[in-house]
């Protein structure tokens, strides 16, 4: 078995190219996930799989779930298979720091799902947001930034 680092993404991203081939991202799921429980965090109970509909939009090819503040919560939030997502909505100019696409898609998956269904007051989504990316070991940095820039400038979506 391959050991994996807490710095790889806890997440398994699967698209589906123009050509029909399937592309995988390194996954971090035992072992990183097996150190969050061992400290009573919240989790994701199962990988984010992801196929590639247009470049710019991504539907989940099966349902995950999150538990919100720790791993044995009720507070489960499941986002269901063929949710539609843009990954993490980062403006051009600050694209060039931070890619759409990264450790951070499985907490970018849950708040467009939060932002969507609007089953939460958007501050709790925001910081769900939050503490998923630490969850997934987003660094401080990273995670202070895309937290800040939700706060500022998140707007839940039309339905």
């Amino acid at each position: 078995m391959i050991q994996r680092t807490r710095h790889e993404a806890s997440l398994r991203l699967l698209h589906q190219s123009p050509r029909g081939s399937r592309h995988h991202l390194p996954s971090a799921s035992g072992q990183w996930r097996t150190s969050c429980q061992a400290f009573h965090v919240s989790n994701f109970t199962d990988p984010l799989i992801l196929i590639d509909i247009d470049g710019n939009l991504w539907k989940t090819e099966r349902e995950f779930s999150y538990h919100v503040g720790s791993e044995d919560s009720a507070d489960v939030i499941t986002v269901p298979q063929g949710f539609e997502t843009d990954l993490a909505s980062i403006p051009w100019p600050a694209s060039m720091l931070l890619p759409k696409s990264g450790i951070y898609n499985q907490a970018a998956v849950l708040h467009d799902y939060l932002y969507t269904t609007q089953t939460r007051p958007r501050a709790e989504a925001d910081h769900i947001f939050l503490e998923a990316m630490k969850t997934l070991g987003v660094s401080w940095w990273i995670r202070t930034t895309m937290y800040t820039a939700v706060r500022l400038f998140g707007r839940y979506r039309k339905g």
